[in-house]
């Protein structure tokens, strides 16, 4: 039942950056036979080219020119996602009682 909600007609119903979550919303507005779109957004900070987050390097300031120098690593980061659901709005409150039974 994806995409089948006209854009000016669209409300945002939730938001969630979970992948479980995203499943289960999916499939309670699926059984409810509630027409939605989902948004999706990433949301992982940019990494420069030397593999800092946002081209500088946070121990710069410290005169450290990477975190090796003081037998540290940086944690490889994996891309994450914001996915927002819209509904009609004329569904917005079925959707999120359909919603609110699924998630609890």
């Amino acid at each position: 039942m994806a995409e089948k909600v006209p854009v000016f007609a669209r409300r945002r119903l939730v938001s969630t950056t979970s992948s479980q979550e995203v499943g289960k919303i999916r499939a309670a507005l699926t059984e409810a036979g509630i027409p939605f779109h989902i948004g999706q957004t990433e949301v992982t900070p940019p990494v420069g080219s030397n593999g800092v987050i946002g081209g500088r390097h946070p121990w710069g300031a410290l005169g450290l020119s990477s975190l090796g120098a003081i037998g540290m690593s940086a944690p490889d980061l994996l891309p994450a996602y914001e996915y927002t659901f819209y509904v009609h709005k004329d569904d917005v409150e079925v959707a999120q009682a359909a919603v609110t039974g699924s998630l609890n």
